[in-house]
């Protein structure tokens, strides 16, 4: 079943509880923000470290 023109769809029955809609809610949110802040997103794959340049437990440069 879909909303028909000019229907109000916030009180649409989705079969979700209301934990489920908060949390779907939440990730959406949390998606929008990571598309906001584009390539200064911390674990974009741009902003990470060169393959071999640091020690990952020690955090220590390696002599390249």
């Amino acid at each position: 079943m879909t909303p028909t023109k000019m229907q109000d769809i916030k009180a649409w029955n989705t079969g979700l509880s209301g934990d489920e809609i908060k949390l779907a809610v939440l990730e959406s949110r949390r998606m929008q923000q990571i598309r906001e802040l584009g390539d200064a997103y911390l674990l974009h794959p741009k902003n990470a470290p060169k393959r071999a340049s640091y020690n990952p437990l020690t955090g220590a440069l390696l002599a390249v």
